[in-house]
């Protein structure tokens, strides 16, 4: 019996070497499943980048065109401005020289009835 045991001592330690071996493919199966997986998220991850990056470059070109149109409105604010405090002026200088003109009319008025 002797000779039968170490054989079946082998026998054990290579059932139990085939059983981890399996288990070792099992895992390295899983791993290459999991590293798929991660690449594949990771494609997605960089076409969502890229579609992220035209969103934004077509939100700046946007922002831009307003910029540019709220410069030309201000523009044309400031222009309006000077025009309405042109006639301001024009319409205050017209005021005072009727009041003038009233005043010397209630003199000559004062004057003739005297």
């Amino acid at each position: 019996m002797e000779p039968n045991e170490p054989n079946e001592m082998f026998q054990l330690i290579l059932k139990e070497v085939r059983e981890s071996n399996k288990e070792v493919k099992e895992s390295n199966n899983e791993i290459k499943e999991s590293i798929k997986e991660i690449k594949e998220s990771n494609k997605e991850l960089k076409k969502s980048i890229k579609e992220l990056k035209e969103s934004n470059k077509e939100i700046k070109g946007t922002l831009n065109h307003l910029n540019a149109k709220v410069d030309q409105i201000e523009i044309t604010v400031n222009s309006h401005t000077e025009i309405l405090n042109s006639f301001k002026f024009d319409v205050d200088f017209l005021a005072e020289k009727q009041t003038k003109i009233e005043m010397k009319v209630n003199r000559l008025e004062k004057l003739m009835e005297s």
